[in-house]
């Protein structure tokens, strides 16, 4: 994550909107989380929300991130699970992160 695009994101979050990163960023690799998520929150003073997907039947989509596509009327269970980012180190969260994410 760039210097200009982590200020603009700890600004939207300074004004009390949400806002979504993808922690393995946009070229990856794959599951390789980037601390740049939690020192964005953590110098917004904001609480992270990891959130996580498992499902019943999905198509795996040959991508560089092995993107999951649930099918039609596929059961989904969100999982989700909230992180003071100031009481966590980076390779912590993606440590929980990977759990709550079965694949």
């Amino acid at each position: 994550m760039g210097k200009e695009a982590a200020q603009a994101i700890i600004n939207v979050l300074k004004e009390g909107n949400d806002v979504g990163i993808t922690p393995d960023g946009p070229r990856g690799p794959c599951y390789s989380f980037k601390a740049g998520a939690v020192v964005v929150a953590r110098r917004a003073n904001a609480t992270m929300l990891l959130v996580g997907a498992e499902f019943k039947s999905a198509r795996r989509l040959k991508s560089w991130d092995k993107f999951y596509l649930p099918l039609p009327f596929s059961q989904v269970i969100i999982h989700c699970e909230e992180i003071d980012p100031k009481a966590a180190e980076p390779e912590e969260i993606a440590a929980r992160l990977m759990e709550i994410n079965p694949d």
